[in-house]
């Protein structure tokens, strides 16, 4: 709350009009201004106390440039908090983390303690990691890249793992099938769409890339609606794994373990292209196949 909003609640709730109650307000703050000036302690009981603290000269570091420069000693005002509004906030705090925080506390740990839950989880932990990676991209160096990198690769770790989970628990979902493909392409694009802005990867190879994965998409949504299933095959498995080698590759960008990260990318980049195009035509070919014979 500022001045002026002091001196309109003020008036909003006392029967002074609007000059008295700026009068009223300008008064105090000038004498809090005087007293902290003439190094007083100020103390408002309940709310707190304003003192003046001094800070002796140092050197230290210009946090853009890193230079060393020499800091003059300073005189600045400190408030110290009452207890009564301690207190207060404290109250509040708690009232909020019971009301508002804690019944969705209770929800996330409830969903954990189910196993049937964790597939799904896993699945959309893949789309949540995604603004991260997108994030990352735009800061290049050798240990951001890496952690990118090691992002992703956790990300695609947890594509097997949510599979294998939910054969286990024999939790296997509607959601699961459709959350599982829509967030490896999620990962897989957004992070190859980024390659492209970072001059990392040929734009015209993610564009071919991107229309097989939604041409492939809309036909098996086109297939599933019609009662037919078209499952993944074995060139299209190996087909994500070198999409996955490629972008860590072109992620990492610099020289890495000795290989240049950045050849070893592009060369798994044009062979994932192959498998991808080569897939993409085995599966319109069968989609037609089966659409046409239903």
């Amino acid at each position: 709350m500022n001045k002026s909003e002091l001196i309109e609640e003020l008036e909003n709730r006392s029967d002074l009009n609007l000059k008295v109650s700026e009068t009223i307000v300008n008064l105090i703050v000038d004498n809090m201004k005087k007293a902290l000036f003439d190094e007083d302690r100020i103390e408002l009981r309940g709310f707190g106390s304003f003192h003046i603290e001094y800070y002796k000269a140092y050197t230290g570091r210009n946090p853009k440039t890193g230079e060393l420069i020499q800091v003059s000693e300073k005189r600045l005002p400190f408030f110290k908090v009452g207890k009564d509004l301690k207190e207060r906030i404290n109250q509040n705090g708690s009232n909020l983390t019971k009301n508002f925080i804690s019944p969705y506390l209770t929800r996330v740990r409830s969903v954990l303690r189910e196993p049937s839950n964790l597939p799904n989880l896993l699945t959309c932990s893949r789309i949540l990691v995604v603004p991260l990676i997108i994030v990352l991209l735009y800061f290049d160096g050798r240990w951001i890249n890496l952690l990118t990198a090691l992002l992703v690769v956790v990300a695609a770790i947890t594509d097997g793992l949510d599979g294998y989970l939910a054969r286990k628990y024999n939790c296997e979902s509607t959601l699961g099938k459709l959350l599982d493909p829509l967030a490896d392409k999620i990962l897989l694009l957004s992070t190859l769409v980024m390659l492209v802005h970072l001059q990392r990867a040929p734009a015209w190879i993610v564009c071919l890339i991107l229309c097989r994965e939604t041409a492939i998409t809309g036909l098996r949504a086109i297939a599933a609606e019609k009662g037919v299933v078209i499952a993944a095959s074995a060139m299209a498995k190996y087909k994500t794994i070198f999409q996955i080698v490629a972008v860590v590759s072109l992620i990492i960008h610099y020289p890495f373990l000795g290989a240049d990260a950045h050849s070893v990318g592009i060369i798994f980049l044009w062979i994932a292209f192959l498998y991808t195009m080569w897939t993409g035509y085995a599966y319109l070919k069968e989609s037609f196949n089966l659409l046409m014979s239903e």
